[in-house]
């Protein structure tokens, strides 16, 4: 679980890459086009889906829950798939004022549910605001 690799993006402040011919295209189509040397939304929401269906079916049967500390894209990833959204249109949907969409930025807790091979949102709970730790 690991956050989504932005490739040349990465490190570069944004009046730079905006700039750049690779990260607008990329800026453009979020969901489908990786940046040079990264991997789009939807690369980085399968990959985290991948993850969760290896850590579910690789696991004992005795075993009915699994924790995952993860960064808020992760959960953000998760919940996308869970509720049948891409992470674009998710983005997308938290700004509007009467979104009612978990806000990744907290420390919290999302709760899916993992049954037969199918991931469902289950629960969001908030926790400490980043603004509030830092």
């Amino acid at each position: 679980f690991v956050e989504q690799n932005y490739g040349v993006m990465t490190g570069r402040p944004h009046k730079e890459i905006i700039k750049d011919p690779d990260a607008i295209l990329y800026l453009e189509n979020i969901w489908s086009v990786p940046p040079r040397d990264g991997e789009s939304q939807e690369m980085f929401q399968s990959r985290i889906v991948n993850a969760i269906h290896s850590c579910a079916t690789n696991t004992s049967e005795n075993i009915r829950n699994i924790v995952i500390f993860s960064h808020g894209g992760d959960a953000m990833a998760a919940f996308s798939h869970a509720t049948h959204q891409r992470m674009s249109d998710v983005l997308k949907e938290r700004k509007n004022p009467q979104a009612n969409l978990p806000d990744f930025s907290f420390l919290s807790r999302l709760t899916l549910n993992w049954n037969n091979g199918t991931l469902k949102f289950q629960s969001y709970e908030a926790g400490i605001r980043k603004a509030d730790y830092i």
